[in-house]
């Protein structure tokens, strides 16, 4: 960096420093980032005696963890403290929770504009839609990607903020018609945002991958990526922009959307139609955020307005004139049916990839058993047994996907909650099902206690006993199932399945290993409810 941009920055840092509010923000942050660096007694416990110093935060975690349902994957109850939030939800879901209440509850009285309550806005649901796109294509760093886009635009957040009469420069060159934005900040500020923002994330400890994302993509096409970290910043990338675009007036939105879908067709593998659903459940997250955290930065015609832009890349027919769009009600979220595509289309929402079983199945099947074995005597919560059990089940046979159901606390329906494979984000929250005394085979299976291996769903003899809702759901045309009961109540299935008829093959040996697993999971639930109890 040039010793004018370094002055530059220092004068931006000094002034930040001088806000009332940054300080304080720059010490939580900084603890947060820097002491809960991994999975241990003692970071579980530093990540609890930071957030534990202010109470609001803590009952604001709380309250999202409870809202998010895993106290229901427990077996009920509430959780009430931050250490029981780790061992349930996992670390880096609550330490992701935490730096993102830290920063906006920091900016969230000083949102009063409309511009700055939707920056707010598209910042978390950013984070929100990065994270559904990066475990669709397979990333399994979710929570971390989170982080990062909710944290890429950290500069632009600062001075919004805390340097209002900055931004009130900035505003008036951009207005002017003299200059876009971007010029117009380093003209008044003599840095860019990107660069405050890295200069500060390096000060607060944020880890060199999550600063490389903050650098915006120029150019008309984004490559396709060439390694993880690369897939990971272009994911962030067009989660920023996209989550921008939903805030444009209503007219731009179809256009916006196109040309970030294009612009991005190399490095984002996925369909309109599922990035418009991940879209939608972002916006219903950022509802639930909102309600939860009580914010006095009242977020109400941000998101109207994003709800009406996804009802209308909803709509089926491109012919209306844009002029009609004006004429679109904004629905409240909450009455907002995300879930009703499973009523439209003739074939199923989701396809289904082929993955090969390896040839040593058995073997990984055998020594995976022991590791979890180990596992488990070490303290592993049930989260990380769940995860690893379900990560050898989807390793060891080559699964397309592995699903673990939960029985719903009060209604008699099972849900989807954890799982692993193509587009698994999108179908966990479809995947749900009644119980009853339906002779299909989910509720055989549960109703009978009984593991199954449906090798063809179109066979005429069992065709019948295949769901509508999975037909309109999967194209899979085999899967497993193993049920999980507790004290003969069921609380649980795995759900398993690859793309054609036949293609699980597996000996008896395999079949009772992947038995022994589902059993380790249910000694894991009982501990979990002792625990609780």
């Amino acid at each position: 960096m040039n010793e004018d941009r370094k002055n530059a920055l220092n004068v931006i840092k000094n002034r930040l420093m001088e806000a009332n509010d940054f300080p304080a923000l720059s010490r939580a942050v900084t603890m947060v980032s820097h002491k809960a660096t991994k999975l241990d007694e003692t970071s579980i416990r530093e990540l609890a005696d930071v957030i534990l110093d202010d109470l609001s935060i803590t009952n604001k975690i709380l309250k999202k963890v409870n809202s998010i349902g895993y106290a229901s994957a427990q077996g009920g109850g509430r959780i009430t403290t931050i250490t029981r939030a780790v061992f349930v939800a996992g670390f880096e879901k609550v330490k992701s929770i935490a730096l993102s209440i830290l920063l906006f509850e920091t900016l969230k009285d000083k949102a009063t504009a409309d511009y700055l309550k939707a920056d707010i806005v598209t910042s978390i649901m950013s984070g929100a839609m990065a994270r559904d796109i990066a475990a669709a294509i397979g990333i399994r760093k979710c929570e971390e990607i989170f982080i990062y886009a909710v944290f890429h635009d950290l500069g632009k957040l600062l001075v919004t903020f805390l340097l209002p009469l900055k931004l009130r420069e900035i505003m008036k060159l951009v207005k002017k018609g003299a200059m876009i934005e971007e010029r117009a900040v380093k003209q008044t500020l003599g840095v860019s945002y990107q660069e405050i923002g890295m200069d500060i994330a390096a000060q607060w400890s944020f880890s060199k991958e999550m600063i490389s994302t903050m650098n915006n993509i120029d150019g008309s096409v984004v490559s396709q990526p060439k390694t993880e970290s690369d897939k990971i910043h272009k994911i962030i990338c067009f989660a920023n922009e996209m989550s921008k675009a939903m805030t444009q007036d209503i007219k731009q939105i179809r256009g916006s959307f196109s040309k970030i879908m294009e612009r991005y067709a190399s490095a984002i593998p996925l369909t309109h139609e599922r990035i418009v659903q991940i879209i939608g459940d972002s916006a219903k997250e950022m509802v639930e955020y909102s309600h939860n955290y009580e914010s006095k930065a009242n977020m109400g015609n941000t998101l109207k307005h994003i709800t009406k832009a996804v009802e209308l890349l909803n709509r089926k027919d491109p012919d209306v004139p844009e002029e009609d769009d004006e004429d679109l009600e904004a629905q409240e979220l909450d009455t907002f049916d995300f879930g009703e595509q499973l009523n439209k289309p003739k074939r199923p929402l989701y396809s289904t990839i082929a993955r090969d079983m390896p040839h040593n199945a058995g073997d990984i099947l055998t020594k995976g058993i022991q590791d979890v074995s180990q596992f488990m005597l070490g303290g592993a919560s049930f989260n990380e047994v769940l995860d690893a059990i379900l990560n050898l089940m989807y390793r060891s046979i080559g699964f397309s996907r592995v699903l673990f159901c939960v029985k719903h606390t009060h209604d008699p329906f099972m849900e989807g909650r954890f799982g692993l494979g193509d587009n698994i984000t999108e179908i966990i929250k479809l995947f749900r099902f009644e119980l009853c005394e339906s002779p299909d085979f989910f509720n055989l299976s549960i109703s009978r206690n009984k593991e199954m291996i449906v090798d063809d769903i179109n066979d005429e003899r069992i065709k019948s006993r295949v769901p509508d809702w999975y037909r309109k759901l999967l194209d899979s045309q085999t899967f497993m199932l193993l049920p999980i009961s507790v004290n003969d109540k069921p609380i649980g299935i795995i759900y398993a399945d690859k793309p054609s008829a036949g293609d699980i093959k597996i000996s008896s040996t395999i079949f009772n290993s992947l038995k022994v697993l589902r059993d380790h999971l249910k000694m894991a639930i009982k501990k979990s409810v002792r625990l609780r109890d």
